[in-house]
């Protein structure tokens, strides 16, 4: 049924409506765009007893004359079909528009000052040869156009253990705290491998460097520090521990397209690891003989990172 104020007109059934529609086909493309263009104007109701009988153009009745309940009008009233329309003329109902939901405030990090809380994490830092291959890989990979965001080559590390936002006072007694447990521990070195993803090819979200060696002896550093950090009541990380050096993250999967992307990093990381692009024929060691305590300053243009504390480890005797 269709509501028009003053006028009702009622369609019995489909059928009654395409018999409705006017013989020329000029007209009748108008008067179809017409009730195409106004379908939030149509509705159906059951033809209740009362109303006066017609067929086709008859069912034109004055809305005074129905017999029954009242019915409210609360469509919105078009402009009524003429048989001189042309496609201008043909009258457009204006789509409400949405309210558009507030925009959230962007959440930037907050001045820092002396008793602001410190986002801290203990790393091995890289020698000069290890940054060198890390800008040169991220270089390459970024000609690929992937959406990640890449690590600048001054901040790559071999992140140990992440500590989060820590207060000042409670920083100042790890920091004399570790020095002692950190010298029980003797210097070794690790070598650069093949490149590789977390948590699997089939769902990429870290670009890493790897690293073989004793890793062990890594383990077993890993592991010493962090008895120290539960006593300090921090939590450490789940999961298993895996020496890398972080080349870059994938951004968020809501806002790019990743669907072509695990084959994409697949075939690439495949064509290095063949080719020997990142040194797995001639690795370049990476001496461990220090953790760094390093402070995270975050900022518009990406994390900056300055080192708190140095802590060697025990030279080997000769």
């Amino acid at each position: 049924m269709i509501v028009r104020h003053p006028l009702i007109v009622t369609l019995r059934n489909e059928e009654s409506l395409r018999e409705a529609l006017p013989a020329k086909p000029v007209h009748r493309r108008l008067w179809s765009q017409w009730l195409t263009n106004h379908q939030h104007a149509l509705t159906r109701i059951r033809f209740a007893e009362g109303f006066p009988a017609g067929a086709r153009n008859d069912n034109l009745v004055d809305a005074s004359q129905r017999v029954g309940p009242s019915f409210p009008l609360s469509y919105p009233t078009p402009a009524p079909y003429t048989p001189d329309m042309t496609d201008r003329d043909s009258p457009r109902p204006k789509k409400p528009r949405r309210p558009r939901a507030p925009k959230a405030p962007k959440q930037r990090p907050p001045a820092e000052t002396v008793d602001s809380a410190q986002r801290l994490f203990l790393a091995v830092p890289l020698p000069e040869p290890v940054v060198t291959l890390v800008d040169t890989m991220s270089r390459s990979l970024q000609a690929e156009e992937w959406p990640v965001r890449w690590t600048a080559p001054g901040n790559a590390h071999v992140t140990l253990h992440f500590l989060g936002e820590v207060e000042p006072e409670r920083g100042q007694l790890l920091r004399l705290a570790l020095r002692s447990v950190i010298a029980l521990h003797d210097r070794f070195d690790l070598r650069t491998a093949d490149l590789g993803v977390f948590p699997n090819m089939k769902r990429p979200r870290i670009i890493w460097l790897g690293l073989y060696g004793p890793a062990h002896r890594l383990h077993t550093l890993r592991d010493a520090i962090g008895d120290l950090l539960v006593s300090f009541d921090f939590e450490l990380a789940e999961g298993e521990f895996h020496p890398h050096i972080t080349l870059g993250r994938v951004r968020d999967a809501r806002k790019s397209r990743v669907r072509d992307l695990p084959a994409a990093i697949r075939a690439r990381l495949e064509a290095a690891a063949a080719s020997g692009e990142v040194t797995h024929k001639e690795p370049i060691p990476v001496p461990v003989d220090e953790v760094v305590l390093v402070q995270s300053h975050l900022g518009k243009d990406g994390p900056r990172y300055e080192v708190l504390e140095r802590y060697p480890l025990r030279a080997a005797e000769s």
